[in-house]
């Protein structure tokens, strides 16, 4: 069932949005890559200074953390804290699905496939309970060559080779309804829990979706707030929601009809998000805390589907849909509802420079006062 023209469009269409992505960067003589790095930063360096902790900024988005014979170094969330192998088990979304599906843990149905085994995977949508999640087996990062909601077997083919220019492998999965929320959590405790809403946009009778969406995202990039929103991709996820509701990107929007124009909620994607900290039932806290720990992570988000995560999961259910290493900083305080937000990087290195790593490597060492 592999159709070669379909998947070479796939393909130019992927190359071009990353020569333009290119262009734009080498126009600029910028890194995207170190911009999102320097975001997490400031967050970080903000925390260390209600913290008396002295930073150095070796570039690169490396950054040095002392405070009197304590020292540790942070690059892009990525910390001592984690073991290497850490890292690659909680990057391999299959395989955190199978940890914690073999540890009585809920995660969606799901099912992996290569390009070569194409045939099996298209066979496997037709039977599978829709929607369907398309997704590549590791580097998912922001949301990157993930496609939900899919119903039509072209959408599905259409997902499922964009996936693989990510990765070789890449997970079909069951579409989960519920809200996303994204726990934060750090050896046994809740920094911060935040609920995840998708990009939408409202209409004004006048404009059409695809201006509303330019519009949203100049008052994002022309914000004087901090953090700032990320802006409105235009990509598969945003085509296919809203051809679910028979929407385009031309379509004229009644003044005041609000439009989810994205089915994934990450924030790099555009969505916006709301601090929950304080009504997140103990089952979910407790049920993240050894997701974590089966995948040998000590600091991670767990992004948890349920209807209502301030209820009880037996009352509730819900899902794990994966967890991340080096979880961001920055999207738990971009939330609307500011009052609420949990200052996560404060605990954080709070953490690190009273149970963390000494200079000479050796754990739970206490500093001089």
């Amino acid at each position: 069932m592999f159709n070669r023209l379909q998947y070479l469009w796939v393909v130019n269409k992927f190359f071009l949005r990353k020569a333009v992505g290119f262009l734009k960067n080498f126009i600029k003589r910028e890194n995207e890559f170190e911009n999102e790095l320097a975001k997490e930063n400031v967050i970080l360096i903000d925390a260390a200074s209600k913290l008396n902790i002295q930073v150095t900024d070796h570039g690169g988005g490396m950054l040095e953390f002392n405070r009197r014979n304590r020292t540790t170094f942070i690059r892009g969330n990525a910390t001592e804290l984690e073991s290497a192998i850490s890292h690659k088990i909680a990057g391999d979304k299959f395989l955190v699905s199978q940890i914690l599906s073999k540890n009585d843990l809920p995660v969606p149905q799901s099912a992996c496939f290569s390009l070569s085994t194409m045939n099996e995977a298209c066979e496997y949508f037709t039977n599978m309970k829709k929607p369907a999640v398309v997704k590549p087996r590791r580097g998912t990062s922001g949301g990157t060559g993930i496609t939900a909601g899919i119903h039509l077997l072209r959408q599905f083919k259409n997902a499922f080779y964009e996936a693989t220019l990510h990765d070789n492998y890449v997970m079909v999965e069951e579409f989960v309804e519920g809200e996303n929320i994204r726990l934060l959590i750090l050896d046994n405790q809740l920094l911060s829990a935040v609920k995840r809403i998708p990009a939408f946009v409202i209409g004004d009778g006048k404009n059409t979706i695809k201006q509303l969406i330019t519009q949203t995202n100049q008052l994002r990039a022309g914000s004087t707030s901090y953090p700032k929103l990320w802006p409105i991709l235009i990509n598969n996820d945003l085509h296919l929601t809203l051809q679910r509701q028979h929407l385009y990107l031309n379509t004229v929007l009644p003044e005041g009809k609000r439009v989810f124009v994205k089915t994934l909620s990450n924030g790099h994607q555009g969505g916006v998000v709301e601090e929950v900290t304080k009504i997140t039932h103990p089952d979910f806290i407790e049920m993240s805390i050894r997701a974590l720990k089966l995948c040998k992570v000590k600091f991670g988000g767990v992004d948890f589907i349920t209807p209502d995560i301030s209820q009880p999961y037996i009352k509730m259910g819900g899902y794990i849909n994966e967890i991340n290493t080096t979880p961001s900083f920055y999207g738990h305080y971009q939330a609307s509802n500011r009052e609420e937000i949990q200052d996560s990087a404060e605990k954080f290195l709070s953490y690190v420079f009273d149970k963390g790593f000494s200079k000479t490597g050796k754990k739970g060492q206490k500093e001089s006062v």
